[in-house]
């Protein structure tokens, strides 16, 4: 599909959850999708309702289908709901795909999706929350190294440049394993994994089951933006090497799929998140047979991006949202996470097609 005067690329892309889910819906009736809205407890900004919105379209009993997340970031959705909008707009892309079941869920993170954040309402990072919270979890103890530093009691110059002679001083890739991989310290601080399964985790488990339950293969796409090239779909697996999940990936995508635990993905980031939706697949169904990736889209510079997701965790915890620096902060958030460029959409949905194409293949293939 490429832009064009009746439905450009932009059309399929909105400036605000309620526009997203809006067009969501919309598309999900163009494409006869059956449609179920999840109410999620909370309120967008504005006061609106939030909901997980599952689409489903294909035939109900496929033995394959495809899953494609939009929002486990929050502000990230705004990618992944551009894409699944796009595509329930598009008969001849569905087409392609062929005999398998697709769906599509419009908001795994409502709240943040909502607010501009990546996190949710008890300000955890969902990709640090699919654990098994039966068992005891690493609380990351190097996390306290930095605690300090990523909550300044000011965020400004003089906290960054504290924060940027730590770094210095101790490596980047330390940085990055004491804050990205996910920590159970700090409930107010970054990529915070919680101490139970949040209600987006308990309604996956629920949802997924349900809308699958005829089908025996399924592979999960999760649409996450901020890491990588610009406007290019890096695609990210946490299979081990060696094992069927991974060599079966590689049949699909050849050497496009990178193991983020494998060092493949080493000379972007150094960590490896605990507890992504993608990692937990084959414990949300455990009788069928699937495969999880994640797709990254590229925005910004990385450092920038991680500064982003600081000063936006100070500003929700100690700042002032309705401040100058508040709306300077939110503006960097989006500018970080999505990009408003027509190329960029494009980009992004050329990526997402050919590898719903790859999936829809790889699994009539099994």
């Amino acid at each position: 599909m490429t832009a064009n005067t009746a439905h450009p690329i932009a059309s399929y892309f909105s400036e605000s959850y309620a526009e997203s889910r809006e067009k969501f819906i919309a598309a999900a009736d163009t494409a006869n999708a059956s449609l179920t809205a999840i109410s999620h407890p909370g309120q967008g900004p504005d006061g609106e309702a939030l909901y997980m919105d599952v689409a489903c379209v294909g035939r109900q009993d496929a033995e394959n289908a495809i899953v494609i997340v939009a929002g486990t970031h929050g502000i990230e959705g705004f990618c992944g709901a551009g894409v699944q909008i796009a595509l329930l707009n598009n008969p001849q892309a569905l087409a392609r795909l062929g005999d398998v079941k697709v769906i599509m869920i419009h908001g795994h993170n409502p709240h943040g999706f909502a607010w501009l954040r990546r996190v949710n309402e008890e300000n955890v990072d969902l990709n640090r929350n699919y654990v098994d919270f039966s068992e005891p979890q690493d609380p990351n103890e190097y996390y306290l190294e930095v605690k300090d530093l990523v909550l300044p009691e000011v965020f400004g110059d003089e906290s960054e440049a504290a924060m940027q002679a730590w770094i210095a001083e101790n490596g980047v890739d330390n940085y990055q394993k004491a804050v990205m991989n996910g920590q159970r310290i700090d409930p107010q601080g970054v990529f915070y994994g919680g101490n139970h399964a949040t209600w987006s985790n308990k309604t996956m488990h629920q949802v997924l089951p349900e809308v699958l339950a005829l089908q025996n293969n399924v592979a999960l796409m999760d649409i996450h933006t901020g890491l990588g090239p610009y406007g290019h779909g890096d695609l990210i697996h946490a299979y081990p090497a060696g094992t069927a999940e991974y060599t079966e990936l590689r049949s699909w995508f050849g050497e496009e799929v990178i193991a983020i635990n494998a060092g493949e993905y080493g000379d972007i980031v150094a960590a490896v998140p605990r507890g992504p939706i993608v990692s937990s697949l084959d414990t949300i169904l455990p009788e069928h047979r699937s495969f999880a990736i994640v797709n990254e889209y590229g925005t910004v510079d990385f450092d920038r991006v991680i500064k982003a997701i600081r000063a936006d965790n100070w500003l929700h915890i100690k700042g002032d949202l309705d401040s100058e620096q508040g709306r300077a902060i939110k503006q960097e958030m989006r500018d970080s996470f999505y990009c408003v460029k027509d190329e960029w959409r494009q980009m992004i949905w050329d990526r997402a097609i050919w590898s719903f194409e790859r999936m829809a293949e790889g699994l009539r293939n099994l």
